[in-house]
C-alpha cells in the first residue's frame, strides 16, 4: 500500500496564503489534492497541516476533497509528516508532495512509485534504496517526486536534530540513506532553472497563465502537455 502526504500551511515568508490563491477559479491546494488523487498507485492521501486556527481553511479544503487531514506542529514539519504517516501502518511506501507545486504530475507519481516498489521487491547487492527522488538536474523546479520507505521515515524522524532538517523533512534522509535519483527520461536538456512551483508573485502569475491555457481541456494536465505547449 502507498500513502501520499501533502504538506501545506498558510504561512509563507514570500507569499503568505499562497496555497489558497486561485488558478482557473480553484484554490492551488485543491488542484494539488486532485492531482495526487488521480495517481493510480496511490492508495491513501493525507493532508498534513499545522494545528493553528490560521490553517482552518486548509482543513476545510481537505474535508471537501475527501482526504484525511492530520494537524500537527507548524515548525517541526518532519514530526508532522511522520505522525501523519502513523495513521497508515499498512503503507510501506510514502510519497511526499508539497502544496506549492501546482503542476505535480500523476504520471510521474505513478512512475516513481512503480520504480520504488520494484526495487523493494528485487533489491540488488546493496539492498533496496530507502529514498527515491524523481528529480536531479533535468527536471524543472516543482516537478520532483519523493518516495521513501516507512522505516526510513521513522529513522529520519528519530535521528534528524537540526532545525533545517526538521523543516525540510527529507534533507537528513538524502545525506544518510542510499538514494536513487531518477533523471528526466523525456527531455534530458530541459533547463533546471525553470520554476514550475509557486513561491513568489511571478511564480503565481506563470502558474495562472498555464492553467488558463491548459486546464479546460485537461484538469490534471501533466509535464508532457506543458512541454508540448512550449513551456
Amino acid at each position: 500500500m502507498v500513502l501520499a502526504i501533502i504538506q501545506a500551511r498558510m504561512g509563507s515568508a514570500r507569499l503568505p496564503g499562497k496555497v489558497l490563491q486561485e488558478l482557473s477559479g480553484v484554490p492551488l491546494l485543491t488542484h494539488v489534492i486532485r492531482r495526487v488523487k488521480a495517481a493510480r498507485h496511490v492508495n491513501h492521501v493525507c493532508l498534513a497541516i499545522p494545528d493553528t486556527q490560521e490553517n482552518n481553511p486548509l482543513a476545510a479544503i481537505g474535508v471537501s476533497e475527501g482526504v484525511d487531514v492530520y494537524r500537527g506542529s507548524e515548525d517541526d514539519v518532519l514530526a508532522r509528516f511522520f505522525w501523519a504517516s502513523q495513521r497508515y501502518p499498512e503503507c510501506a511506501a510514502i510519497v511526499r508532495v508539497t502544496a506549492d507545486d501546482p503542476f505535480v504530475d500523476k504520471d510521474l507519481i505513478d512512475a516513481a512509485i512503480g520504480l520504488f516498489l520494484q526495487e523493494l521487491a528485487t533489491p540488488g547487492d546493496l539492498g533496496p534504496p530507502v529514498y527515491l527522488q524523481m528529480g536531479g538536474i533535468t527536471w524543472p523546479w516543482g516537478m520532483g517526486v519523493e518516495v521513501m520507505s516507512r522505516d526510513a521515515l521513522s529513522q529520519t524522524h528519530m535521528s534528524a536534530s537540526s532545525s533545517d532538517d526538521r523543516e525540510h523533512v527529507t534533507s537528513w534522509a538524502r545525506r544518510h540513506f542510499r538514494q536513487w535519483i531518477v533523471k528526466n527520461p523525456y527531455d534530458s536538456q530541459h533547463p533546471v532553472h525553470l520554476r514550475w512551483t509557486v513561491d513568489t508573485e511571478e511564480d503565481l502569475a506563470f502558474a495562472r497563465g498555464v492553467y488558463d491555457r491548459l486546464y479546460a481541456s485537461d484538469p490534471v494536465f501533466g509535464y508532457r502537455a506543458m512541454c508540448e505547449a512550449g513551456y
